[in-house]
């Protein structure tokens, strides 16, 4: 699904509104700035409801693959995102629930009129990405510099041989 909607959150949920597709990286302009490359979609699903209480909330779920550069050897590295998250709509901050005290199965999310439903799907794959990706421990391919001089020194090693050149 290209296009994605902009929706009354409230509406939505009450409605048992779904919205389901593929969410193409290049709509994804924040998350553009972090990824490599545009090939990857996202298989993402958005589900209206109400809960025991009669409250609306929200479900979103994202499933794909994104790649990022390695922090370690700047090589990519694909990051599988399996993402499946509900919100409570609240009216008022006042009606949010305190992070200490939030049910790890439903957040709070202030209700909107014109909820850009792409902001959320992005906003969800960032929180997703891990401040500095990595490959696991031993997978990063060596840099080149360390593999052309064989004898395994830094590419600061060089530094040792400056002199101070102060008279």
């Amino acid at each position: 699904m290209s296009g994605w909607p902009v929706v009354d959150s409230v509406q939505f949920a009450r409605t048992n509104g779904e919205l389901s597709g593929s969410a193409a990286m290049s709509e994804l302009k924040r998350l553009a700035q972090v990824v490599l490359g545009e090939e990857d979609d996202l298989q993402v699903r958005l589900e209206g409801f109400q809960d025991d209480d009669a409250r609306p909330c929200l479900r979103l779920r994202v499933n794909g693959a994104i790649r990022l550069a390695c922090q370690r050897c700047l090589e990519p590295l694909s990051l599988e995102l399996s993402s499946d998250r509900s919100f409570v709509l609240v009216e008022r901050e006042d009606d949010m629930t305190d992070l200490a005290d939030e049910d790890d199965a439903i957040e709070s999310m202030m209700a909107d009129g014109e909820l850009d439903v792409l902001v959320l799907v992005e906003d969800e794959i960032l929180l997703q990405i891990p401040i500095a990706p990595a490959h696991d421990s031993g997978k990063c391919t060596a840099p080149e510099w360390r593999g052309q001089s064989g004898n395994g020194s830094s590419a600061f090693s060089v530094l040792g041989t400056l002199t101070d050149t102060k008279d």
